[in-house]
């Protein structure tokens, strides 16, 4: 971390996190000494190994892996920034070896404009030849209260293709075809919709 102080209250922050000797993060800008407190700077992510989040994930026998890159504007008052830009995924993916499943992630730009991450088309890619696709929206403007609003389309989607190990839970095949909203936030998620299972299960 680094820290200037500047003048009328004013500081400038650069912040990095690195591994393996680069920087695969950083955070610079200037905040404001103000009754709410304020910052106006950005985020830079170069090839930010999704890895170094799988500590938070312990509890939920999922784990990431592959990069992200992106630039982020972050101004505003602390408590609701508005945030504004795009990240994008390299080679990634979301998986676990207890359920059975490996998700790929689509490389296009996710956007944010003015603190709503906006899903366009999104594909999630097994194994099989039919994916996943993801639309909607999570609104980060209310950190006390962040709302999504989601829907994930799939015909005859590969959900798992994995033989048994040691600490299965769910092995084998299983084919979908999914048609679903989530919705809420938080503290409350309604999914509602279709999951139908397939004969080739």
């Amino acid at each position: 971390v680094v820290y200037f102080p500047k003048t009328n209250d004013e500081h400038y922050l650069s912040a990095f996190v690195s591994t393996d000797g680069a920087d695969v993060m950083e955070c610079n800008g200037t905040y404001y000494n103000t009754e709410e407190g304020a910052f106006e700077g950005e985020a830079i992510l170069n090839n930010f190994p999704l890895a170094l989040v799988n500590g938070f994930l312990k509890q939920t026998d999922i784990q990431l892996q592959g990069t992200s890159n992106g630039v982020l504007d972050i101004r505003g008052q602390l408590d609701a920034p508005k945030i504004n830009g795009e990240f994008a995924f390299n080679q990634a993916s979301v998986y676990s070896d207890i359920y059975g499943f490996r998700f790929h992630l689509d490389e296009k730009p996710i956007r944010f404009e003015n603190s709503e991450m906006l899903i366009d088309n999104f594909l999630l890619k097994t194994q099989g030849k039919e994916p996943l696709t993801l639309n909607g929206t999570l609104d980060l403007r209310n950190s006390d209260n962040v709302e999504m609003d989601f829907n994930i389309k799939g015909k005859n989607f590969e959900l798992i293709n994995t033989k048994r190990q040691y600490n299965s839970v769910a092995f084998g095949k299983l084919y979908v075809d999914v048609d679903c909203t989530l919705r809420g936030n938080t503290e409350n998620i309604v999914v509602r919709g279709d999951f139908d299972v397939l004969n080739r299960t």
